[in-house]
């Protein structure tokens, strides 16, 4: 998953991704993805991320939501 491409593999993470065509000009119209991440079992984040007329690459665009996702990750994981 977009989302879930730097995440831990033992948090859950339920998402619906979407990716839209490239316009004419070459950009692409839509890279989107949305989902729950379940921290631990008592901490869960709703997460989107929409990107719209973007000019980076499909593999660039799926990174950054990747990176998206991490840094979401990072903020709410439990502190020991």
């Amino acid at each position: 998953s977009r989302l879930g491409k730097y995440l831990p593999e033992n948090v859950n993470l339920w998402h619906k991704s979407g990716t839209g065509p490239k316009n004419p000009y070459g950009v692409v119209m839509a890279v989107n993805d949305v989902g729950v991440m379940e921290i631990d079992e008592n901490n869960h984040v709703i997460i989107s991320v929409f990107m719209k007329n973007i000019s980076l690459d499909y593999p660039l665009a799926e990174d950054l939501i990747g990176k998206i996702g991490q840094i979401v990750y990072d903020y709410y994981k439990p502190t020991k």
